[in-house]
């Protein structure tokens, strides 16, 4: 009896870190499935109501002094387009501001970025007030706003080069849910919402 002490021993000093080092594994592994449940059950209530690898047509709106705009979607695009939503009587489009101007100063490189207005009563009011850094646009046809699925703001719309959705979001970027989506899709960082506010 006494020789199988240090066999014993020596088994244990081997299989004991042997089975932490399995369970710290595990536990990892569980760690990251919870994290994507996670963060796909984020971005499904956060999700906008256009459907991701869906096509849109291009669209005809105006711009602050009138003048009519057309965005198609062909091969000339260089970048594809994000199409900020917003209305000047939806507090939460002017509580989102901050975090708009952040992620559109970060993405510049990479998207063409522009607001459109749902609304042209007050904007010039509500732009002086809580102005975007994109340009800005209104006139929405009907046209639009039914092939599009406007009328939720403030909303997200990334659209391909080629007219198909990439992403679509409706939210404040400083919604804890929406952050992180946004964070990771953009490779960006969103600033916090004004404490003032």
């Amino acid at each position: 009896m006494p020789s199988n002490k240090p066999w014993l021993r020596r088994t244990t000093r081997f299989v004991l870190p042997t089975l932490c080092a399995a369970l710290l594994a595990i536990v990892v592994q569980q760690g990251r499935r919870i994290n994507q449940l996670e963060s796909a059950f984020n971005e499904s209530e956060v999700r906008g109501p256009l459907a991701e690898g869906m096509a849109v047509p291009g669209f005809k709106v105006k711009d602050l002094a009138g003048q009519e705009q057309e965005f198609q979607f062909a091969r000339t695009r260089q970048k594809p387009l994000l199409i900020y939503v917003f209305k000047p009587s939806c507090k939460w489009c002017q509580l989102n501001t901050n975090n708009f101007n952040g992620l559109a100063d970060q993405i510049q490189q990479r998207y063409e970025t522009i607001g459109l207005s749902l609304d042209a009563e007050n904007l010039p009011e509500y732009l002086q007030e809580h102005p975007l850094k994109a340009k800005i646009y209104t006139g929405v046809s009907g046209d639009m706003r039914s092939s599009y699925h406007l009328g939720s703001t403030p909303e997200t719309i990334v659209v391909s080069v080629n007219g198909v959705v990439i992403k679509s979001w409706v939210g404040t970027y400083g919604n804890p849910l929406l952050r992180p989506v946004i964070e990771r899709f953009f490779s960006a960082r969103v600033i916090a919402p004004r404490v003032s506010d």
